[in-house]
């Protein structure tokens, strides 16, 4: 997949991007680089690696050309071949030998040399005598795989629910289809259960979503038992499919986090800093995917109102279901469709027009439109709410 992105996408330092930037001499095309490729990588697909070690290996790549400042350009490109064989060495075995390097330069030995030799007088760069290889100097001793394991060993036990109530990862879910027929918006209230907090499955007089995180067959036994309780209230249940990978993203979170503020090694530690920093930044994009996903595939989960379960196959169905619940409950809310008036707290300019609209039904009721003129908020609220309701008619 990545390949053929590489060489058919319009991405910068892509092959595509390549060649529309060639300069051909003497009808020779030019090679592409390994500090191209390195550009390549770095600029579109920074976060596509899921192995630790050679996320780790990339850091300390951009942390050395940071270091490195403004050099001159055959010292930045050097060292980005040198980080890129440093990266690939462990699987490719194309390790940044000086021979390979020579390969990878103009085919000027002189100015490759040179360029060695500044990188190694300012500490960017060392070199193993051991394998004759050229390495990126590695200024991170801080061992964060191992950190966060020790971390996730004592959150075994943790209460997922109530960690994500507290964070409250989810906005109120909109009845929009039930908005749209009716005029009046209303939202159901999402609250995370697990084993750990089934107590708080109860009847409620707010529209409610009970979002159960079943871990085992007990669990989903348990949350259906909870759920049946309920009867036709306002109270929906959906007993989660991917309970197990939202749990691991959360641990994965809290675990870098927790080191992240009882480590005091990682203050003078800038490649162990940027590590954390970047694989935090995948975890909690993670996290918020398994969670959007929970009502963006509604099908995954399994849907209970009452004693009856539900087949929620896509979003509309959800919809569906979500009006079923106000309708039965709600069955004799008035169709006012007018977002003025038809709201908790109206604005301002809205209580304005409403009073003024109390004075007309007072002293115009005999005259068209309350003798409203032009279009202000009064007249708005009248014509939503009095004349096509037909409370306001001429006989």
């Amino acid at each position: 997949r990545t390949i053929f992105t590489y060489l058919g996408s319009q991405e910068p330092y892509g092959f595509l991007d390549t060649l529309t930037h060639l300069e051909i001499t003497d009808d020779r095309l030019p090679w592409i680089m390994p500090w191209e490729i390195y550009q390549y990588f770095i600029l579109n697909q920074p976060g596509l690696t899921t192995d630790h070690a050679t996320h780790r290996r990339w850091a300390e790549v951009v942390m050395a050309l940071e270091r490195l400042g403004d050099a001159p350009i055959q010292e930045i490109q050097l060292l980005k071949t040198i980080g890129l064989l440093n990266i690939i060495s462990a699987q490719g075995g194309l390790k940044a030998s000086k021979e390979i390097i020579a390969l990878c330069g103009d085919g000027n030995e002189d100015i490759i040399n040179h360029a060695l030799e500044s990188l190694l007088e300012k500490s960017i760069i060392t070199y193993r005598k051991y394998n004759a290889e050229y390495r990126v100097w590695q200024g991170s001793d801080f061992d964060l795989e191992a950190s966060v394991q020790e971390q996730k060993a004592q959150m075994t036990s943790a209460h997922l629910a109530e960690t994500l109530n507290e964070k409250k990862p989810l906005q109120p879910v909109v009845a929009r289809r039930y908005g749209i027929e009716i005029g009046t918006l209303r939202y159901f209230r999402p609250i995370f259960i697990d084993r750990f907090n089934t107590n708080q499955i109860v009847s409620t007089d707010e529209p409610t979503l009970y979002l159960c995180l079943s871990e085992t067959g007990e669990d989903e036994a348990l949350f259906e038992s909870c759920l049946g309780t309920l009867g036709c209230s306002l109270a929906i249940g959906a007993i989660i499919d991917s309970s197990a990978t939202l749990k691991e993203s959360l641990i994965e979170i809290m675990a870098l986090q927790k080191v992240q503020h009882s480590s005091p090694e990682l203050a003078s530690d800038p490649i162990a800093q940027r590590e954390l920093k970047d694989r935090l930044t995948v975890a909690i994009k993670n996290e918020r995917q398994v969670i959007s996903s929970i009502l963006e595939e509604p099908s995954k989960s399994t849907w209970h109102w009452g004693a009856r379960r539900y087949k929620v196959n896509n979003k509309r169905a959800f919809q569906e279901l979500l009006t079923l619940v106000l309708k039965s409950n709600y069955s004799k809310t008035p169709h006012l469709h007018n977002e003025l008036i038809n709201r908790e707290k109206p604005s301002s300019s809205a209580i304005a027009g409403r009073k003024k609209l109390l004075l007309a039904m007072l002293e115009m009721e005999s005259v068209e439109d309350l003798g409203i003129e032009k279009f202000p908020p009064e007249k708005a609220i009248y014509r939503s709410i009095l004349r096509i309701t037909g409370l306001h008619t001429k006989t």
